[in-house]
């Protein structure tokens, strides 16, 4: 696949899902499902389910034309076992790449005691580049949460940073010292 032609926000996620099937690929099924006090005892699986359930129900959408993140399947299966995970990674970047179109979301709202509906005009591409932001936000979490459990573990030196602060990094270390 040509990446010079291809739409960056598809290169995007598939750099990013496979760094996290990299990851995937190092993590024993105990460290996967090991809950991690100082997160709340979330699990690097819980982690790893949100993401690909999000993207799972935007190509999804695409099909219906409607978005409800708030409606995932939250598949236990998935969140327990990184063998169905990196099944599940491959799926989505064979389903990822389609036309942009527009696509209602669906958002539901707690206020009190009470939930309430709306929804919102979106975009194909741009509920894409949610995912991206979403995905290396928990990729943050996920780096964290290995950081506890194998602190020795080593890391792609981009792994779980936003776009931004790459290139704010790049910026910094590339830019001559003022004398």
């Amino acid at each position: 696949m040509n990446l010079k032609t291809k739409n960056p926000l598809y290169v995007r996620v598939e750099n990013l899902l496979l760094q996290l099937k990299g990851l995937l690929l190092n993590v024993s099924n105990n460290q996967y499902i090991q809950p991690i006090g100082i997160m709340d005892n979330a699990t690097i699986g819980q982690h790893t389910r949100h993401i690909l359930e999000l993207f799972q129900v935007l190509i999804n959408g695409h099909y219906c034309g409607a978005v409800n993140y708030d409606e995932r399947p939250r598949d236990l299966e998935l969140e327990s076992n990184p063998h169905v995970a990196l099944s599940f990674i491959d799926e989505i970047l064979a389903n990822i790449t389609k036309n942009d179109k527009t696509i209602i979301m669906i958002h539901t709202v707690l206020i009190g005691m009470d939930t309430t509906s709306f929804d919102t005009l979106s975009s194909y591409r741009r509920e894409l580049a949610y995912n991206i932001e979403h995905t290396i936000h928990h990729l943050a979490l996920i780096k964290v949460a290995i950081r506890i459990i194998s602190p020795e573990h080593e890391f792609d030196t981009d792994f779980g940073y936003a776009d931004s602060t790459l290139i704010n990094k790049k910026a910094i270390h590339t830019t001559p010292a003022i004398s």
